[in-house]
């Protein structure tokens, strides 16, 4: 069973990668790759990787654009760069008066920089470039 910071870093994941292009989510792949296993050709499996240093300044200007913080509700499953906010519902009394009640918004967390940049890149990935 995954745990609740499992699911929020799996929620921000999804949620940034889908601002990544493609060569900018297979470059991640790929970097860390090398940084697990070390230096190799520039292909792996026929895809196309530019080394380590020049993976390096493209993955820190990626971790640059990112979000300071994001606010993650695992309930509705809802990122996002706007903390969620309360509302107040209009309802009627038995005599029909007007009854204004505010309700709260639902519990969410607030994930700042480091762990955003460890969700996108992972941990090992992230404390390297």
């Amino acid at each position: 069973m995954r745990n609740t910071q499992d699911n929020i870093y799996t929620l921000v994941r999804e949620h940034l990668y889908a601002r990544l292009t493609a060569e900018d989510r297979e470059l991640i792949n790929l970097a860390d790759f090398d940084l697990w296993y070390g230096p190799f050709d520039n292909e792996i499996d026929g895809r196309a990787y530019p080394g380590w240093e020049a993976a390096a300044r493209r993955l820190a200007t990626i971790r640059d654009e990112l979000p300071s913080t994001l606010y993650v509700d695992l309930d509705c499953d809802y990122v996002g760069e706007d903390e969620p906010e309360g509302w107040t519902e209009e309802t009627e009394d038995d005599d029909g008066e007007a009854i204004q009640t505010w309700i709260a918004p639902e519990e969410y967390y607030i994930v700042d920089r480091s762990d955003i940049v460890r969700a996108v890149f992972g941990k090992e990935l992230a404390g390297n470039i």
